[in-house]
């Protein structure tokens, strides 16, 4: 049970998802990390770990996480 949404989380694939979280390859850019939602739908992508951790972490902010 996740304690942010109220829900389970489980893995399914891409095009089940309610939202996408993952990496992906842009070559063409250092830094790259898109935040995409709109009514409970979307997708957190990066091309590096640490910009996939750093979209996860705005995604908990703008949902009013606190961390202590």
């Amino acid at each position: 049970m996740n304690r942010v949404f109220k829900t389970d989380i489980e893995l399914v694939e891409e095009k089940e998802a309610d939202i996408f979280v993952g990496l992906v390859n842009k070559e063409d850019r250092k830094d790259h990390v898109l935040i995409s939602l709109d009514k409970g739908k979307g997708r957190i992508e990066s091309n590096t770990i640490v910009g996939l951790l750093i979209g996860i972490y705005r995604m908990f902010h703008e949902f009013g996480v606190v961390y202590t």
